[in-house]
């Protein structure tokens, strides 16, 4: 019996949908990552990832760094694959950072969603290529988090103080 007929479906509410867990596909050996596609960003996250030789460097992509704090991993997202839509759940701070990046259509390496965290050997192999990727993304994207009070007077002194300097 396979993992997915184990699994118990979640009913998604803006599409009432029944979906099962995504899990993630072997990656092929040595420089091969997945790399996400965003395809919606609300109501809900909608994603595809897909596999990329990391030593193709005609084909662009961001990175996305971010912080992982200490939100349970309770908030999900959509992520298709050959023509299914499945769930995976996510910190609410990676969440927000998907919704905040500024173009659908945009594929992006975020380490919480293109590494298969239960597995071992697979993280031994991509945790010491991040160097690479980051150093091969178009960009890197930071995302501290959410906006709040300090951090709206921030940008604010960035905007017009720094501003005024130059």
């Amino acid at each position: 019996m396979s993992g997915r007929q184990l699994a118990t479906p979640v009913l998604i509410p803006f599409r009432g949908d029944e979906l099962w867990p995504y899990k993630h596909r072997e990656l092929k050996p040595q420089f091969s990552i997945r790399l996400v596609r965003l395809l919606l960003s609300k109501p809900k996250v909608v994603c595809e990832l897909r596999e990329h030789n990391l030593k193709d460097q005609t084909f662009k992509f961001d990175a996305l760094s971010w912080t992982w704090g200490s939100d349970p991993w309770d908030e999900w997202i959509i992520i298709g694959q050959g023509g299914e839509h499945f769930y995976h759940k996510e910190p609410r701070n990676l969440v927000l950072a998907l919704e905040a990046l500024p173009y659908l259509h945009q594929t992006i390496w975020v380490d919480a969603l293109c590494i298969d965290r239960q597995n071992v050997l697979e993280k031994s192999q991509q945790i010491p290529i991040m160097p690479k990727i980051y150093g091969s993304a178009r960009r890197v994207i930071v995302w501290l988090g959410g906006p709040t009070e300090e951090s709206n007077i921030a940008i604010d002194f960035l905007r017009y103080d720094i501003h005024q300097w130059r």
